[in-house]
Formats: C-alpha cells, sequence, structure tokens
C-alpha cells in the first residue's frame, strides 16, 4: 500500500505540467503585452505628429475603420442648426461625420458643413498652422 502511495505521489505532480495550452499560454501573454506596448507606441507617435495649433481648437476626436479617402460623400443631415455630413464606403456603410470632429488616422478637421457642402482640413498635407490645406466636397 505505502508503495501504490509514493507511486501516486510521484505520478501526481508531473501530471500537473501535461496542460496541453500551459505553454501556448505563456506564449500568447507574451505576445499581448508586445502587441499593448506596439498600439501603446503608435499612439504615442500619432498624438507627437499632431500639430500644436490643434490642441488649442475645441475638436472632438473620431476613429473610422477605413481610410477618409476611401469614403463617398452622399448627403447631409439637418437635425434645427446642426449639420451632420454622411459618407458611405465601398461596402454601402454609412458615416456620419460632424463639424469640429477631427479623424485621428488620417489628421482630417471637418470644419463647416452646409446643405451644399462639407469644408475639412487635411492637417496631413498643412505646412503651417496659418494656412492649412483647406478642401471643399460639394454635393
Amino acid at each position: 500500500m505505502q508503495k501504490i502511495v509514493v507511486i501516486l505521489f510521484s505520478i501526481i505532480p508531473t501530471l500537473s505540467y501535461a496542460d496541453p495550452f500551459y505553454a501556448d499560454n505563456e506564449n500568447n501573454e507574451k505576445e499581448q503585452e508586445q502587441v499593448a506596448n506596439t498600439e501603446a507606441n503608435q499612439d504615442t507617435k500619432k498624438q507627437w505628429e499632431m500639430p500644436a495649433c490643434l490642441k488649442d481648437k475645441n475638436t472632438e476626436p473620431v476613429y473610422l475603420s477605413i481610410p477618409f479617402n476611401d469614403l463617398k460623400f452622399i448627403g447631409v443631415l439637418q437635425q434645427q442648426n446642426t449639420f451632420t455630413a454622411l459618407f458611405s464606403d465601398k461596402e454601402n456603410r454609412i458615416t456620419a461625420l460632424k463639424e469640429n470632429q477631427l479623424i485621428l488616422d488620417d489628421a482630417i478637421q471637418i470644419e463647416n458643413i452646409n446643405l451644399k457642402k462639407v469644408d475639412y482640413i487635411n492637417w496631413k498635407n498643412s505646412n503651417n498652422c496659418i494656412q492649412p490645406n483647406r478642401i471643399t466636397i460639394r454635393m
């Protein structure tokens, strides 16, 4: 009986490391830490590249899943005195943007919206804050 107990106690600790997912969990944790560090560095880099003149303005940050250049201007909604520009992508998903919103990935600030056009500033192509690169999209 004592021999059986000794054998069981010697086998049980080795079975605890027999988890087939144990090694994968360690690798996944390391990969997740690396991805998190990379994303944090990219966010810091994006904020660093943002022009100083944007920090003084009351802009609302917006994140889009696709580049702004892939969007097609399809219309404007008016609710009282507020205008909302509607854009569509290749998969016919609608994106709504309002005045004073800043698309962080593309550094585009929606400046003015009315029933006939949308004015925006492309900060990536602007040389300075005094004369930014303004672009108009018409219906």
